[in-house]
C-alpha cells in the first residue's frame, strides 16, 4: 500500500468490539512481560477498532435522528407513516446492539417506506361519525369535553385524540380513546390552562370568561362529506352582539370560510353557525437530500483483522525490548 493511500472501512462491514477487547487484553499481557513494542502495536489496533466504531455510531445516530424528525413531521402533516415506523424500530434495535451495518440497511428501507407513505387527510373522513364538544371556562381553566360517536355497523380503529387548538394552552395532549365499537361513543374531558391573556377556543376567550358563555360544536362526517356546526350559548342576562366564531377543524380538514359572525344572541339564548368541511389537499412532499456516507477515515495504516490472524505482529522481537 502506498504512503498516500487512505485506509477506509466500507459501510457494510460490521465492527466487532470483542476484537478491541482481545487486543487490549493481549496488550496488557505484553506490557507486563516487558514487550513494549508488541503492547503498543496491539493497543493501536484496539484504538483503531474503537475509532471505527465511534465513526459508525455517530453516522448511524445522525441518520436515525434525521429520519425520526422527518417521520414525525410527515405524520403531523397527515401521512400514514406506520410502515416506515415499524422498520425504523428494527433499525433502532440493531443500533442499540452495535449492529450498525444492519441498522443502516434497515434505515434505508425505512426511508423507502416513508417515500411511499400515503396521505390521509383525516382518519375518519370516509366514516359515518360525529365528533361533539362542549367548551366552557371555570376558575382559570378551559374545560373541553370531546365525544366521538360511531354510527357504523363495525368498530372504528384505535382513536388517538388531540384537540385542534393553538399551542398557548397547557394540557393539549394526545389521548387514546381506544376502539369505539359499533353504535358506541367514547368521550374525554381536557382541563386546559391558558398561557396567554388573548386566547380563543373557537370564540374569544374573554367572551367565555366574562359572560359565562358555553360553546358546543359538532363535526359531522359521512362518507367523504362534512359539516362543522358551532353553537354559542349565552348563559347571562346580557345581550351578545357581533360574536366572531372561528372554524377550529382538525388537521387534514378545511373550510372555505375561516370565521363567521353571529350578529345577535339574546339573554339565555343561543346562536349557531355552520361551516362546510372538505378534505385538505395533500401538502407538497419533501425533497429529501440524505447523506450517504460511503467510507470512514482511519488514522492508522493497518487493516482491521481478527487478533488471531495477526501472526506477523509476533515478529517484532528485538534486543531493545529486554
Amino acid at each position: 500500500m502506498g504512503e498516500n493511500e487512505e485506509i477506509v472501512m466500507e459501510v457494510g462491514k460490521e465492527i466487532n468490539l470483542d476484537d478491541a477487547l482481545l487486543y487490549l487484553k493481549e496488550a496488557e499481557k505484553e506490557l507486563i512481560e516487558g514487550s513494549l513494542i508488541r503492547s503498543h502495536t496491539l493497543s493501536r489496533k484496539a484504538r483503531r477498532i474503537l475509532q471505527q466504531a465511534k465513526e459508525q455510531h455517530l453516522r448511524t445516530i445522525k441518520g436515525l435522528r434525521k429520519f425520526i424528525d422527518r417521520m414525525l413531521e410527515m405524520k403531523e402533516r397527515g401521512y400514514d407513516v406506520s410502515a416506515a415506523e415499524e422498520i425504523f424500530e428494527e433499525a433502532v434495535k440493531a443500533a442499540s446492539s452495535f449492529r450498525y451495518s444492519i441498522a443502516e440497511d434497515k434505515l434505508g428501507d425505512a426511508w423507502e417506506a416513508l417515500d411511499k407513505a400515503e396521505y390521509i387527510p383525516f382518519p375518519l373522513w370516509e366514516k359515518d361519525v360525529m365528533i361533539k364538544s362542549v367548551i366552557y371556562y371555570e376558575e382559570g381553566l378551559v374545560y373541553y369535553k370531546i365525544r366521538v360517536e360511531n354510527y357504523e355497523e363495525y368498530p372504528l380503529g384505535e382513536i388517538l385524540l388531540r384537540p385542534a387548538l393553538p399551542d398557548y394552552f397547557e394540557g393539549v395532549e394526545e389521548m387514546n380513546l381506544g376502539v369505539v365499537g359499533p353504535k358506541e361513543y367514547h368521550e374525554v374531558t381536557y382541563r386546559l390552562k391558558p398561557k396567554v391573556e388573548n386566547w380563543s377556543v373557537g370564540v374569544d376567550g374573554k367572551l367565555l370568561k366574562e359572560n359565562g358563555v358555553m360553546v358546543k360544536t359538532g363535526l359531522y362526517l359521512k362518507r367523504g362529506e362534512g359539516m362543522y356546526e358551532v353553537k354559542v350559548e349565552n348563559n347571562s342576562d346580557a345581550i351578545l352582539r357581533d360574536v366572531v366564531v372561528y372554524a377550529n377543524v382538525p388537521q387534514g380538514l378545511r373550510t372555505d370560510e375561516l370565521e363567521k359572525v353571529i350578529d345577535y344572541i339574546p339573554p339565555y339564548g343561543s346562536g349557531t353557525v355552520v361551516f362546510d368541511v372538505s378534505a385538505a389537499p395533500p401538502p407538497d412532499r419533501f425533497i429529501e437530500e440524505r447523506e450517504d456516507l460511503i467510507a470512514v477515515q482511519v488514522e492508522d495504516e493497518e487493516d482491521s483483522e481478527n487478533l488471531f490472524n495477526e501472526e506477523e505482529e509476533w515478529e517484532f522481537d528485538t534486543e531493545d525490548e529486554e
